[in-house]
C-alpha cells in the first residue's frame, strides 16, 4: 500500500490478475485498527488505484495509509 495525500489515492499491490475490479471497495486496516474504507478507480495487471471514501479523508489528524497496511475484503453487514 502506498498513499498519495494530494491526490487522495492509494496504490495496492494486487490487480486484474489477483481478481480486482474496478469500483470494488476494500477496507485498510493497520493491526486491529480499520482506517477506512477505499473504492478502486483504476486497475491494471498487478497494481491497483483507489480513492478514500470515508469521512477520514477530509480530517487533518485522521490516520492515513501506508506501507504495510492490510487491504481486506469490504462487508458492510
Amino acid at each position: 500500500v502506498s498513499f498519495d495525500e494530494g491526490w487522495n489515492l492509494v496504490t495496492i499491490n494486487a490487480g486484474t490478475s489477483n481478481g480486482v475490479k474496478k469500483d470494488q471497495r476494500y477496507s485498510i486496516r493497520r493491526g486491529s485498527e480499520l482506517l477506512g474504507i477505499v473504492k478502486i478507480s483504476e486497475v491494471f495487471p498487478s497494481v491497483s488505484n483507489a480513492n478514500i471514501v470515508t469521512n477520514n479523508r477530509a480530517f487533518e489528524g485522521a490516520l492515513k495509509p501506508k506501507a504495510g497496511d492490510d487491504i481486506i475484503s469490504y462487508d458492510p453487514f
